[in-house]
C-alpha cells in the first residue's frame, strides 16, 4: 500500500482475510486496496463486511476517511463520518471525570472531527469543513488536521491563513511532503515580520495564563473536562497540596477553543499547573 502497488496489496490482503475471516481491519484495508486500484464496487462490498464485523465509531471513521480521501462515494462517506462523530460524542458524555482512566475518547474524537471536516471539504462545503477542521487542529495539533485546514483556507481564498497553518503544521511534523509543497506554492504570500515563532505559538495554543494562586513555587497535575470549548470541570491528580483547590481557578479562566457547532462532546485533557508569586500557567499535554 505504501509503495502504491495496489494490485499486489489486494492479493496480499485477500490472502490475509481468508486466514483471518473475523478480523475487520483486514477487510477495511482490503477495501482500501480495491478502492485505490480502481475497483470501487468490490471496495464497497468489503467495507460493508468490515462494518458488519466491527460497528464501532473507529471503523465507521476509518471507512469514511478512506472514501473521502479517494474522493469516492461522498454521501456514504458523510453518513459514516457523521455516525462516528455522533457515537463518539455521545459516549464521551457518559464518562465521569472522577473515574477517568485514560484520554482515548479525546484523541479519537479529534480524529473523527478531522474526518468529518475532510468529507465536507471534498463535498465543497467549506464553512462546515472549516468548523470541524479548526476544532480538530486546535485541540489535537495533528498533522492531517493542520494540512486539511490549510487546504480549506486556500479554497476560501484565505492564503495568509493557509500559509500560517501550514507553517505550524510543519513545525510539528516536518516530514509532511505534501504540506511542504503546498507551502512552497504560497511563497508569494507575505506573513507579518513581527510574528512569534511557530514553536512558541504552538506552545501558546496549549497554555492558559492565570493570576497568582500562591506566593510559593508550586505545581500540580490536573485532568479537565472541556464542554462547548470551555473548561467545565477539573480533577486534581497530584502535586503541591496548596494547588489542590486550584481547579476552580481553571474553571473560571478565560480559556476557550473552537468546538464544532452544536457539538455534545466532552473533551478530556491533562495538563500541569505551574505557579509562582508572579502568576500561574496551565499547559495542556499534547493528545
Amino acid at each position: 500500500m505504501a509503495a502504491k502497488r495496489y494490485g499486489d496489496a489486494v492479493s496480499a490482503f485477500e490472502s490475509a482475510a481468508k486466514l483471518n475471516p473475523d478480523q475487520a481491519s483486514l477487510y477495511s484495508q482490503l477495501g482500501t486496496a480495491y478502492l485505490r486500484s480502481g475497483n470501487e464496487e468490490k471496495a464497497l462490498v468489503v467495507y460493508k463486511k468490515a462494518l458488519e464485523i466491527d460497528s464501532t465509531p473507529l471503523m465507521f471513521n476509518d471507512v469514511g476517511y478512506q472514501l473521502a480521501d479517494a474522493d469516492k462515494q461522498l454521501p456514504l462517506a458523510l453518513q459514516y463520518a457523521e455516525k462516528a462523530v455522533h457515537d463518539e460524542e455521545e459516549a464521551s458524555t457518559k464518562v465521569k471525570l472522577s473515574e477517568l482512566k485514560d484520554l482515548h475518547y479525546s484523541g479519537s474524537l479529534v480524529a473523527y472531527w478531522d474526518t468529518l471536516g475532510w468529507v465536507y471539504f471534498r463535498m465543497g462545503m467549506y464553512d462546515k469543513a472549516e468548523s470541524y477542521l479548526k476544532s480538530a487542529w486546535e485541540a489535537g495539533q495533528f498533522g492531517d488536521a493542520g494540512d486539511h485546514l490549510g487546504q480549506v483556507y486556500e479554497k476560501e481564498n484565505k492564503q495568509a491563513m493557509a500559509l500560517h497553518v501550514y507553517n505550524l503544521t510543519l513545525e510539528m511534523f516536518p516530514g509532511m511532503e505534501d504540506t511542504s509543497a503546498r507551502m512552497r506554492n504560497l511563497a508569494h504570500v507575505a506573513l507579518p515580520r513581527s510574528r512569534m515563532s511557530a514553536r512558541e505559538e504552538l506552545n501558546q495554543m496549549r497554555t492558559i495564563k492565570l493570576p497568582a494562586i500562591t506566593k510559593k513555587d508550586a505545581n500540580g497535575y490536573f485532568d479537565v473536562c472541556i464542554v462547548d470549548g470551555k473548561i467545565e470541570s477539573t480533577r486534581f491528580l497530584s502535586g503541591s497540596e496548596v494547588l489542590n483547590e486550584a481547579g476552580s481557578d481553571l474553571e473560571k479562566s478565560s480559556f476557550e477553543e473552537s468546538f464544532p457547532p452544536n457539538s455534545a462532546a466532552h473533551l478530556f485533557r491533562r495538563g500541569i499547573l505551574t505557579c509562582s508569586e508572579t502568576g500561574c500557567c496551565f499547559v495542556f499535554y499534547p493528545l
